[in-house]
């Protein structure tokens, strides 16, 4: 079992970073939401719901994704960009391209 958490750890590490990878576990139901390019997984439905908000308010199209336990985000949510990311001060820009930061 540890072996198998390293294992997804490190995959997490390479798609992710280290940053959205420490903040994933195996056994956790994420919520996940698109926005333009990027995907972002939720822990709580208060956070969800705190986002798809946000996301409106950015001038975005808020696209909800299935839930997904955390050793499935890799297969389902291959552009995650964050997790329980607060994005009012979002800037659409920032997430129309892969790759760059989301603050």
């Amino acid at each position: 079992m540890i072996a198998r958490l390293d294992e997804l750890r490190g995959e997490w590490a390479e798609i992710y970073g280290e940053l959205v990878a420490a903040q994933l576990e195996p056994d956790r139901r994420y919520t996940l939401l698109r926005l333009g390019a990027a995907e972002f997984a939720y822990t709580t439905f208060e956070h969800y719901l705190r986002a798809l908000g946000q996301g409106w308010a950015a001038g975005l199209v808020p696209e909800p994704l299935p839930m997904a336990e955390g050793r499935r985000l890799a297969q389902v949510a291959p552009r995650l960009r964050g997790v329980d990311t607060d994005l009012a001060s979002i800037d659409p820009a920032e997430i129309e391209v892969f790759g760059t930061p989301v603050r």
